[in-house]
């Protein structure tokens, strides 16, 4: 799914799906994808008037994923229609998620920002959170899940002050460089 991409009258779905894709380096043709407008009119979100979403349907995982996965730069309009050279507004691919997995992810990336954690993403429509490279991923499978784990950062957060007042040698034995277990499902 594509969010934020204008529609123009006239417009070429295809040739923008086939523009974005060599933009990724994606060597792809018509007939790897169909794609169309939700066919929800214009809606107001806050101040912003935002376009329909484009679907995207890939006919294999591999085209899907390579399509999903994140640029090294935000890819914005003007870079990818011909016709809004002066548009810069930034456009997301993003997997089409059923309402109750939406709502999880977007849980999900609040969690992320008030906690600290690096990364939150969905992959075949599962919801992750990984606090850094380093550690390993939660698989997010309920709300529930996060408030456990927000519980779990708010005990070690007081436990490891708590140790640090005591004694400066035990703290530095626990250090933070440790992946901590926690009752969330992990993936390596």
């Amino acid at each position: 799914m594509i969010r934020n991409l204008p529609s123009i009258e006239g417009e070429n779905l295809d040739e923008i799906i086939l523009n974005i894709a060599s933009k990724k380096g994606m060597k792809i043709t018509k007939s790897d994808f169909t794609c169309l407008r939700a066919v929800s009119t214009m809606k107001k979100n806050n101040t912003k008037t935002t376009p329909p979403n484009t679907i995207i349907t890939f006919h294999s995982n591999d085209n899907k994923n390579a399509f999903k996965k994140r640029a090294d730069t935000d890819l914005t309009i003007n870079n990818i229609m011909k016709d809004q050279t002066d548009n810069t507004t930034v456009i997301y691919i993003e997997e089409n998620l059923p309402p109750n997995t939406r709502e999880l992810f977007w849980k999900t990336r609040a969690f992320k920002t008030k906690h600290g954690y690096a990364f939150a993403w969905t992959k075949n429509g599962t919801v992750y959170l990984r606090k850094s490279p380093e550690e390993r991923a939660h698989r997010i499978e309920s709300a529930a899940q996060l408030e456990e784990l927000e519980e779990l950062t708010k005990t070690n957060s007081s436990s490891s002050s708590s140790s640090d007042s005591s004694s400066s040698n035990s703290s530095s034995s626990n250090s933070s460089s440790s992946p901590k277990t926690t009752p969330t499902k992990q993936i390596t």
